[in-house]
């Protein structure tokens, strides 16, 4: 019923609606605002130490609802994975690919594709890289299926996922809402990119700062529908910042998919209004072979 009524709102009157719901929830049940009004250009200027919001029990039961619940109505996040993956196969003739799935959770993206036509044409890898509290989830949803493997995040093993490609394989790298949270993200990208070598990266969930021209700092204030979990400090992007920085990398951008120009107001309040208006992209990017 619920899925009914909401085929039946217009998308942009059920964004506001879900808006001003949120905004309900979050006063009367005390829960924090998504981010802090101080806005920083040095990761030094936050002082104050949080605990591993990832293993909260709100976003450990959050991740595997989401394999419970799977609908396979992939959103524009998964789809941009999906397409990739079709292209690759029809215009230049891959069969096999190995999908490199950083930040996985316990393979949501892993039972779209398994779950996709794709399958009559392709073969699939999928390595998910993610916290051990959550894997373990991934690995008994998985548990009779020989063609995904899940690793700790910590200690994540790159010469054995690398394994599953050969000069046979297209490797995709899928990184989803994974570079916020990491303070030097340049430098975990060039060394992600340069064990991996992936043909194709794709970077989704990535919150971009329409009206920003530098990168910065804030604190995110994590809620799912089951509660909150927990604080943590995290980058704010500049428009450009990730199509230069992945361009100096040897990736140009291929596709990029949202559902509207500023779809995501963080701040009520902040100390900076560049940063108040993101749009959560889902960026493709395809390897420089002339490099």
């Amino acid at each position: 019923m619920k899925k009914f009524i909401k085929s039946l709102i217009p998308p942009i009157l059920l964004r506001f609606i879900q808006r001003i719901h949120w905004k309900i929830i979050t006063y009367f049940y005390n829960i924090p605002p998504e981010y802090s009004a101080k806005i920083s250009y040095q990761y030094n200027d936050f002082t104050e130490t949080y605990d591993s919001l990832w293993d909260s029990p709100n976003w450990v039961l959050y991740e595997r609802n989401k394999l419970k619940k799977f609908d396979n109505k992939p959103n524009i996040h998964h789809k941009s994975v999906i397409s990739i993956c079709n292209v690759l196969n029809k215009l230049s003739g891959f069969k096999k690919i190995h999908v490199i799935d950083f930040g996985g959770g316990g393979g949501t993206l892993a039972q779209y594709l398994f779950n996709s036509p794709l399958m009559e044409n392709i073969e699939f890898q999928v390595s998910v890289i993610d916290s051990p509290s959550i894997i373990k989830y991934g690995e008994d949803t998985f548990s009779d299926s020989t063609n995904i493997r899940f690793f700790e995040q910590e200690s994540a093993d790159i010469n054995r996922i690398k394994q599953f490609s050969s000069k046979n394989f297209a490797t995709i790298l899928n990184i989803s809402s994974v570079i916020q949270y990491i303070p030097n993200y340049k430098e975990f990208l060039s060394n992600l990119l340069e064990q991996t070598k992936p043909l194709v990266v794709t970077i989704t969930r990535f919150p971009r700062c329409e009206n920003a021209n530098a990168d910065a700092f804030a604190v995110q204030n994590v809620t799912t529908p089951l509660g909150f979990c927990g604080s943590t400090i995290v980058n704010l992007f500049g428009k450009d910042s990730l199509t230069d920085c992945m361009r100096n990398l040897g990736y140009n951008v291929l596709f990029e998919d949202f559902n509207e120009i500023n779809d995501t107001v963080y701040f009520d309040k902040c100390d900076d209004e560049q940063y108040r208006y993101m749009t959560l992209v889902a960026y493709t990017f395809v390897k420089n072979l002339d490099n």
